[in-house]
């Protein structure tokens, strides 16, 4: 989390202050800028998904980003006042009910983040969004390779899950690099967040189909 800057830096006057509420606004405008077009680039290819699958969209239920910054309002010993929250590959527990996906051959978690503010606040408002990597792209690459040297051999292997699901791509190292095999367990990752009273399941759901271009 980060402190509000502005503020302190407004408080302490000085060229040098100014120069840095300055960068920070600058930033943060440019972020903006460029979360909204990744927002909308995300719609598109929904649409796209939806029309080619023939499903009417009615409501977007969760829409979020990798890597953002967002601001929140904390109170109490642990944070007070306005702060600057940058998650990079989390999800935040204010927005409503998050997917928490394993991988395209293993299960999704819809989950709902508890509503107790302290317990949010203490967890710095986000939870998993994913089960995480425990094998680097370019390794998992180099490892299935050697096991599937073929584009056939690959496809073959590869391009169905052990759920039956199905993946959509348009580069063959994808098969590869986001093999099910490069993420952790997603149940572990899911029960821990459970444990800790950060959420309650909703829902499982297996993947049927996994777009990733």
């Amino acid at each position: 989390m980060l402190r509000d800057y502005r503020e302190e830096a407004a408080s302490k006057g000085g060229k040098g202050n100014d120069a840095t509420r300055g960068a920070l606004t600058k930033y943060l405008a440019m972020h903006d800028v460029a979360v909204n077009w990744a927002r909308q680039s995300r719609e598109k290819i929904a649409r796209r998904v939806s029309d080619t699958v023939r499903v009417r969209i009615t409501r977007k239920v969760l829409d979020i980003c990798h890597n953002s910054v967002t601001e929140q309002h904390g109170e109490g010993n642990q944070c007070e006042g306005n702060v600057y929250v940058h998650r990079k590959g989390a999800a935040p527990t204010d927005c409503g009910l998050v997917a928490i996906p394993g991988s395209r051959g293993t299960m999704t978690y819809i989950v709902r983040p508890t509503p107790d503010p302290d317990v949010q606040q203490a967890a710095g408002w986000s939870i998993a969004h994913g089960a995480g990597r425990v094998i680097g792209r370019k390794d998992l690459q180099r490892k299935l390779d050697k096991r599937y040297p073929s584009k056939e051999a690959c496809e073959k292997a590869l391009a169905v899950t052990e759920l039956g699901g199905r993946v959509v791509y348009n580069d063959e190292k994808i098969l590869r690099q986001e093999a099910p095999q490069a993420y952790k367990d997603i149940d572990d990752v899911v029960g821990d967040l459970v444990t800790r009273g950060l959420v309650e399941v909703v829902a499982v759901m297996r993947p049927v189909i996994t777009c990733k271009l």
